[in-house]
């Protein structure tokens, strides 16, 4: 399998949690605090991802890029709910998209999906050398996230407003990776 990375193109700004339900998690009833609650609530999030390997907002845009052409791709956020398009770029570095009809997405599970290329009609072109020869972008998101996932975003809430002690943050931290299993 080739070596790749995965950088986020763009992120949905609503969160599954909304800036109220933080506050009264939160127990704070004025505003005076609400953009100091809104960067904590944004890193509660980004780490109950990071702990999951899942994007936990309605939808997510990331680009995974290969040296080469791969020939297995499994992709490193879940759910996903589209491929948008394969790209590469040729032998002249010029990019090109992938006619669709070569790949298909392929859900194995709900953890796990996987583009397939279409082994009767495709070969692979042939590319330019560069570390993103080949990118694949994609959609990940929930209609309705858990509400485990819910729950552990507002425990990893208070990660990330407040002054924790390091025997405070170990417990809840835990608590939070327990949910999120």
């Amino acid at each position: 399998m080739s070596d790749h990375h995965t950088t986020v193109s763009s992120k949905s700004s609503t969160l599954p949690v909304s800036l109220a339900e933080a506050k009264t998690h939160l127990r704070l009833a004025n505003d005076e605090l609400d953009e100091e609650v809104a960067a904590a609530l944004e890193a509660a999030v980004e780490y109950c991802e990071s702990v999951t390997g899942r994007t936990l907002r309605d939808t997510s845009t990331l680009v995974q890029s290969y040296e080469c052409w791969p020939e297995e791709v499994y992709f490193d956020r879940e759910p996903v709910l589209s491929v948008t398009h394969v790209k590469y770029y040729d032998v002249n570095n010029t990019l090109q998209a992938l006619d669709s009809s070569y790949y298909r997405l392929h859900r194995q599970s709900e953890t796990a999906s996987e583009l397939e290329w279409d082994a009767l009609t495709f070969t692979y072109p042939t590319h330019y050398t560069r570390d993103d020869a080949v990118q694949i972008t994609y959609t990940v998101g929930y209609s309705e996230v858990p509400a485990t996932a819910k729950h552990a975003i507002k425990l990893a809430l208070r990660l990330y407003f407040g002054d924790l002690t390091d025997r405070e943050e170990g417990p809840i931290r835990r608590s939070c990776e327990d949910l999120l299993r």
